[in-house]
């Protein structure tokens, strides 16, 4: 009997142990998978996998030009303490594919990864058949968050930006009491990323859509995630970081399925002019409904960008026009956040 009991238990160990494995999603900031050529996944603890326990771990990873990982930074972990041991365990000895500059290959100092664990109930709480709207639940979310969730969409999208900032500070208790699911999390990183875009907080930005990215998968919304990279570009621009804005959306367009908008193209076209140093002539589309009718463009003024021309001044300048390009984007790229 007690063998039997034994074997019993070593299977269903076996079980929950694929199980594990298979309940993984490990995405790079870029909300792609790294590239590795060689890549041992974490196993969820026992503890968190008996009971459904859902978690996220954020590692910095050094990279060598030869695509090892030098080093390892635990950037942010939910819930603490939970999943480290089994991520920090195995991210230290995965292989890259080095990244390439002019053909060579180069080191990576910073290559940020989130992995997630979910259960279960992410792929069965979707309920097919019944709208959000009218009662259904959506995938992942937990019952008790979906409710400030919406009301800071739905304030994001009125722009009332004092309900939204009260409702994202009652979801910032619930993230530190360990009351989400991964799925929440993915929305109120995203709903963060927002609402400090709108308040212009560009830095704020930049690092909750980078942590939003790696849970994209969980957003169930490829327009947020859309949106999400739009958010990134805007902000690096509105800092004057402009070649990392070039390379981030270089990146980002040759691996995007989605239309890129014409107005973001001539936009980064003459950031790319500036800093090749070919004219100082920028094109931006005019947003002026006659003109858009029209299907004209016009000219911003060659002199506002000449050298002679502070850097500061350039950058402010620069970044004017930039604006005026994101904000007039659809608004279903940008505006809305998930449901």
């Amino acid at each position: 009997m007690l063998r039997c009991i034994l074997i019993f238990w070593a299977a269903w160990s076996c079980i929950a142990v694929a199980r594990a494995e298979e309940n993984i999603v490990i995405l790079g900031h870029d909300d792609k998978t790294p590239p590795t050529i060689l890549r041992v996944n974490p196993i969820i603890p026992t503890t968190a996998a008996e009971v459904g326990k859902e978690g996220w771990v954020h590692v910095r990873l050094t990279i060598t030009a030869s695509g090892d990982v030098s080093d390892v930074q635990l950037i942010e972990s939910y819930p603490k303490g939970e999943f480290d041991r089994a991520v920090l365990g195995v991210v230290g000895g995965w292989k890259f594919k080095p990244r390439l500059q002019d053909g060579t290959p180069v080191a990576d100092p910073a290559y940020d990864v989130g992995i997630a664990f979910y259960n279960d109930a992410y792929e069965t709480t979707r309920n097919a058949t019944v709208p959000v709207e009218r009662g259904g639940r959506v995938r992942g979310v937990n019952a008790a968050n979906l409710l400030p969730l919406r009301r800071v969409r739905d304030a994001l999208d009125a722009s009332d930006l004092k309900t939204a900032g009260e409702n994202l500070d009652e979801l910032e208790r619930r993230f530190e009491d360990g009351k989400m699911s991964v799925t929440d999390i993915a929305r109120y990183f995203a709903f963060q990323a927002r609402y400090n875009r709108m308040r212009e907080r560009n830095d704020a930005t930049l690092s909750w859509a980078r942590r939003a990215l790696m849970l994209a998968q969980f957003l169930d919304n490829g327009k947020v995630v859309y949106g999400l990279h739009l958010e990134m570009m805007e902000s690096l621009v509105e800092l004057g970081r402009f070649p990392e804005a070039l390379d981030y959306f270089d990146s980002w367009r040759k691996a995007t399925k989605d239309p890129v908008p014409q107005a973001l193209e001539m936009q980064m076209d003459s950031l790319r002019r500036r800093f090749s140093g070919h004219g100082h002539v920028y094109t931006i589309v005019d947003f002026d409904e006659t003109h858009k009718r029209a299907g004209r463009s016009s000219s911003v003024n060659a002199a506002r960008f000449h050298p002679a021309h502070g850097p500061e001044e350039t950058r402010v300048n620069l970044a004017t026009e930039a604006r005026h390009v994101f904000l007039d984007l659809p608004p279903s790229t940008i505006a809305r956040g998930p449901d």
